[in-house]
C-alpha cells in the first residue's frame, strides 16, 4: 500500500482480492468479465490472481461493468461494492 494525494492506492495483491470481491459480489463468472473485457478468460484470471495487472483501458472498462467509480477499484479509503443507483 502506498500513499499518494493522502489516499491510499492497492497494491497488486489487494487490487486482485478487490476485484474478486466485486465480481462474487455481483455474481458474476470470470467468463463473462472476460467477455466484456474482450479478452480470454484465463487472461482475467491473471488479475485476480495478481500475476499481472490491468491497464488503464483495463480498470476503465470494469469500472463501467460494475457501474462503479474507478477510484473504487484503485483506492482503499471508502470504496463499495454495490452498484450506483440509478
Amino acid at each position: 500500500m502506498r500513499l499518494y494525494k493522502e489516499r491510499y492506492v492497492m497494491s497488486k495483491e489487494e487490487l486482485a482480492k478487490n476485484l474478486r470481491k466485486i465480481r462474487d459480489n455481483n455474481n458474476i463468472t470470470q467468463s463473462t468479465v472476460a467477455k466484456f473485457l474482450w479478452i480470454d478468460r484465463s487472461a482475467y484470471t491473471y488479475y485476480e490472481c495478481s500475476k499481472t495487472l490491468p491497464d488503464l483501458f483495463t480498470l476503465i472498462r470494469l469500472s463501467k461493468f460494475y457501474d462503479i467509480d474507478i477510484k473504487c477499484l484503485i483506492l482503499l479509503d471508502g470504496w463499495k461494492y454495490e452498484r450506483k443507483p440509478i
